[in-house]
């Protein structure tokens, strides 16, 4: 079920070509090509995961590197020049390094050809600024991210239906109601349900899209490949069979750390079209943030409370919510009205009526996937397929 992207399959035949005979479309310039083709885009993956298997080079360089070139034009630098350019990086590496890049250059080429074989195995996908998969909602970022790491539905990441639902890691009984309940409603709607895959309101939000078989898109604090609980696990999978996506702008292995995941929180500010803080009790917090990062971004923030609300943490989230001049709606299971009418102001161009097929389809799909592996365990004549899907049938009905 999930989208790959037409190319992936040149991708991984772009990986066995020769490395940076020719990469920029202009040879007197550097960074990357305002275009970058598919072939490009596979080299600059090995020449990335090539430099970032030395000991020393973190991700700042990294991005230092890619902004000034250093990643496209170095396989055909002589030592000389590779110190040179090396000495010009603002991150201001250790210059020994440079040596190391001159003189390991097979080796480093070959570990970073086997990496990104292995990725393309994972199907994680490699989306730099420049190609055709990078998001266009993070150049609202005055620092975007250089390239995202993507597993599952491209289309997801680019779509203009996003909003996300954030709030706290502890989240009272009501906060979790609240964000299950309003990204179900969300996802019957047709809006791809945007949020971090951490534990409480994130984790509520994602599961009210992928159990009722909507979209959903999950960005990370930390590598794709970096581990995860068990539960963490299941969503992931619940989040890819459902045609979403998981995105990251961090190296496959790297763990998270404060800092980012408050990067992580810039980018769901800058890739939602509204963000919805179900409960934030407190300002300092990741999910004040995130809000923070919105207001300077110009991104929408609307608030939701259920009626008769008592929780102290959805009070203060109303309070804190309103004392910034954005509206909150109360809501019940009769009507949320003012609520839906305030969303299609901000996203006008959605189509917000109902459209079950979607959905339906993802659960269809769901189902055969899980019947085809089911039947490797036992065998089916013609007899008992035709018996099934009339019991499937009247069930259905029923």
């Amino acid at each position: 079920m999930r989208n790959q992207g037409p190319n992936a399959s040149q991708d991984n035949e772009s990986l066995q070509r020769p490395l940076f005979d020719v990469v920029s479309e202009d040879k007197g310039s550097t960074g990357p090509p305002a275009a970058m083709d598919d072939a490009a885009r596979s080299r600059l993956l090995v020449s990335l995961l090539a430099l970032a298997s030395i000991k020393g080079i973190g991700f700042k360089t990294l991005r230092a590197m890619f902004d000034t070139g250093f990643l496209w034009e170095v396989w055909n630098w002589d030592l000389s020049e590779t110190a040179h350019q090396w000495s010009l990086l603002p991150s201001k590496p250790r210059l020994d390094l440079a040596r190391s890049i001159h003189d390991r250059k097979e080796e480093l080429l070959e570990q970073g050809r086997k990496a990104a074989e292995d990725l393309h195995k994972q199907k994680i996908l490699f989306a730099p600024l420049g190609h055709c998969n990078y998001p266009t909602s993070l150049l609202r970022l005055k620092d975007p991210p250089r390239w995202l790491f993507v597993t599952g539905n491209l289309d997801a990441v680019q779509s203009e239906s996003m909003i996300a639902i954030v709030g706290t890691r502890n989240p009272s009984s009501d906060g979790e109601r609240l964000a299950y309940g309003c990204a179900r409603e969300l996802v019957y709607r047709n809006v791809i349900v945007l949020s971090g895959l951490a534990k409480g309101i994130d984790e509520q939000a994602h599961l009210g899209a992928v159990h009722h078989y909507g979209q959903s898109v999950a960005v990370l604090g930390h590598g794709i490949n970096a581990a995860l609980t068990l539960s963490s696990k299941r969503l992931w999978s619940n989040i890819l069979e459902t045609d979403g996506s998981i995105i990251s702008e961090y190296l496959p292995s790297v763990r998270p750390t404060r800092r980012s995941f408050l990067r992580r929180n810039e980018l769901q500010a800058a890739m939602a079209r509204v963000v919805i803080p179900i409960e934030c009790p407190s300002m300092a917090s990741g999910t004040g943030a995130t809000i923070r990062r919105a207001m300077k971004l110009g991104t929408p923030v609307v608030g939701v409370v259920p009626d008769n609300v008592r929780e102290p943490t959805l009070i203060a989230t109303k309070d804190n919510l309103s004392e910034l001049g954005y509206q909150v709606f109360t809501v019940s299971r009769e009507s949320a009205d003012e609520f839906w009418a305030h969303l299609r102001e901000m996203l006008p161009n959605h189509k917000w009526d109902p459209d079950p097929g979607p959905r339906q389809d993802r659960f269809l799909g769901i189902l055969e996937q899980r019947l085809m592996q089911a039947k490797t365990r036992v065998s089916l004549d013609e007899d008992a397929i035709d018996r099934f899907a009339e019991r499937l049938k009247k069930r259905l009905g029923e």
